[in-house]
């Protein structure tokens, strides 16, 4: 009780709980005169200062194009460090349009079924390529929101510079996956039509790539923007128009064919393939297609899976792509600047329960005053009894020396005495 202070003025016991404290800091005279500081208008020198040091500092030291070119060099650093993804993404790219050109050596331009075969999956494989980006999204994130919140970048100038580091890989992956598979395949023979079909495979890889980006950007951890972006594959290629033509999707499905990627960069290029000159024609390996379906024979393989067979949608396919590449780096954008997850995820602790384990435990040596509970079994009560270790019983002996003593001479006599009685028990 000596550091125990008086009760304060109407209490009859010491508080102990924080609103207790809290009524009673309130009934302070220090609480009072903080409230009396707050309502007094500011010093004017402060007021000064903040008008002269702080306003007049920008948000960001660097402008929007110095930001932007500092940004993308890291970018760029960062996936030149990556050398175990380029190998194995340039493996893989080499490896698959070698698989692809050399199955589909050369194939028959009449069986439709093959053609858009192959060109579905060159655009199916360049996309999902991107998913393996996802990983790198979210763990550069958190880096992200420090960096913001320091004021070291803008969220326009990051997600800009992270879109065009990905430029050079995904032009890289077009052109030797491309030419592999639009080549050894037998594709339409022409410059401007390998030309049309690089282009939209380049800008289908930067409208996932987008897309990735945007499902990273939304999704609390990896964990749930790895299901989310495979859930979403499984729409694109369901409702491709491949798998299952647009005639057999269901009217409430079908505004999903119209904003797939995969779907419009796959009629562009089939578009691209048969109405060329070369089967642009109504007849082909002697086969009327005018004749017998009234239309030409690039537009009748077109029919079979529902494209519209102008050629102005090649353009136009062209314009989608890069409208929604830009719209999801838009909102990629607002998501990273408005919808941050930064505060540490709930973790439940739970009480573990006592298991059994492979420990020594260490033995304890019996003693005289240990006693040993035991159970009566008439009674259901426990009776506490002495156990006392017994101790080990042993002779003395003598041992023989060098030098003769009284002690050993004594011995060595009642020795002989036995030794002749045995002698005479035996005889």
């Amino acid at each position: 009780m000596k550091y125990q202070d008086a009760l304060p003025m109407g209490m009859t016991k010491h508080p102990r709980w924080p609103s207790e404290f809290g009524q009673i800091f309130q009934e302070s005279r220090i609480f009072r005169d903080t409230l009396a500081r707050l309502d007094e208008p500011l010093r004017p020198d402060l007021v000064d200062n903040v008008k002269v040091h702080m306003e007049q500092m920008p948000e960001f030291h660097q402008s929007f194009q110095d930001n932007a070119f500092t940004i993308f060099k890291r970018q760029m650093m960062v996936m030149l460090r990556n050398v175990a993804f380029i190998r194995g993404r340039g493996f893989m790219v080499i490896l698959i349009g070698l698989l692809y050109g050399s199955t589909f050596y050369q194939l028959d331009a009449t069986s439709a079924q093959v053609v858009m075969g192959v060109l579905f999956q060159s655009v199916l494989f360049l996309a999902l390529g991107q998913v393996a980006h996802i990983p790198t999204y979210c763990d550069a994130r958190p880096i992200f929101y420090k960096q913001r919140g320091s004021n070291f970048l803008r969220t326009p100038v990051y997600v800009l510079a992270n879109s065009i580091s990905q430029i050079p890989w995904a032009l890289a992956e077009t052109i030797v996956f491309g030419s592999l598979v639009y080549w050894m395949c037998g594709l339409k023979s022409s410059v401007k039509a390998f030309v049309i079909f690089e282009i939209l495979l380049f800008l289908t890889i930067l409208a996932f790539a987008a897309w990735f980006f945007f499902l990273a950007a939304i999704s609390p951890n990896l964990q749930i923007a790895q299901p989310l972006s495979m859930i979403s594959v499984l729409f694109f290629v369901v409702f491709a128009g491949f798998i299952v033509p647009k005639s057999e999707v269901p009217d409430y499905f079908i505004w999903i064919y119209w904003i797939d990627p995969i779907a419009w960069c796959l009629r562009g290029i089939a578009v691209n393939q048969y109405r060329s000159d070369e089967f642009d024609v109504c007849v082909y390996e002697g086969v009327d297609y005018c004749a017998k379906y009234q239309m030409k024979m690039g537009e009748y393989f077109l029919s079979l899976y529902g494209i519209p067979s102008d050629k102005n949608w090649v353009g136009l396919r062209v314009i989608f792509l890069i409208a929604i590449y830009i719209l999801l780096l838009c909102f990629g954008t607002i998501v990273l600047e408005y919808k941050r997850y930064e505060s540490p995820e709930h973790i439940t602790m739970t009480a573990e329960e006592p298991t059994a384990t492979d420990d020594y435990v260490l033995a304890a040596t019996p003693t005289s005053g240990r006693k040993t509970p035991v159970m009566d079994t008439h009674t259901d009560e426990t009776v506490a009894l002495d156990v006392n270790a017994p101790t080990k019983k042993f002779e003395p002996v003598i041992v023989a020396g060098s030098v003769d003593t009284p002690c050993q001479d004594q011995s060595q006599h009642s020795w002989d005495q036995r030794v002749q009685a045995r002698r005479h028990s035996w005889t």
